[in-house]
């Protein structure tokens, strides 16, 4: 299920809300259990907005919002000739944290006859949100599990030029 609100440009602005509710669910082979896929994400939201500064400025905002992908658990550690290994909870049967970011992007057109010249700076979750990806784990000589998380970027700077002709 998808709702979508999208405000048309007029008056130097334009914006966009979406928000998706949706279940992905997987059967093996019949008669096997059902499970959430890996990349079931039940809630997505979208907030977009645009506005020019004047002076060929454009200025545009992006929050993005999504809960957390299933992932199967470690639920313990076995060992087997000296060697200690982890074990796997249920399939899929645990979420990461949700995701969040907010990314800005400022833009300045410079035209020149019949081409366009733009050049940008993005800043990718600006107020970096430490968003897990995923975990590794490590079990030491003694038994003991570390679990590691993996992230996404933290504030990420991009600059670009782009050409119209």
């Amino acid at each position: 299920i998808e709702f979508s609100l999208q405000k048309k440009f007029t008056d130097g602005f334009v914006g966009t809300a979406s928000y998706t509710y949706s279940e992905s669910k997987r059967r093996d082979a019949a008669g096997s259990a059902e499970y959430f896929f890996e990349f079931d994400r039940p809630h997505i939201l979208n907030l977009i907005g645009g506005m020019e500064l004047g002076n060929n400025w454009q200025l545009g905002v992006k929050f993005q919002y999504a809960s957390g992908n299933p992932y199967t658990p470690v639920v313990g550690v076995a060992q087997q000739n000296n060697t200690y290994y982890v074990v796997d909870g249920d399939y899929n049967s645990t979420r990461f944290p949700s995701y969040h970011k907010l990314d800005v992007r400022l833009d300045k057109k410079f035209v020149f006859g019949s081409w366009t010249l733009t050049a940008y700076l993005d800043l990718w979750n600006v107020y970096n949100r430490e968003n897990i990806l995923d975990y590794s784990y490590k079990v030491d000589s003694s038994g003991i599990i570390t679990e590691t998380p993996r992230y996404d970027f933290g504030i990420l700077p991009i600059v670009g030029l782009s050409a119209q002709f």
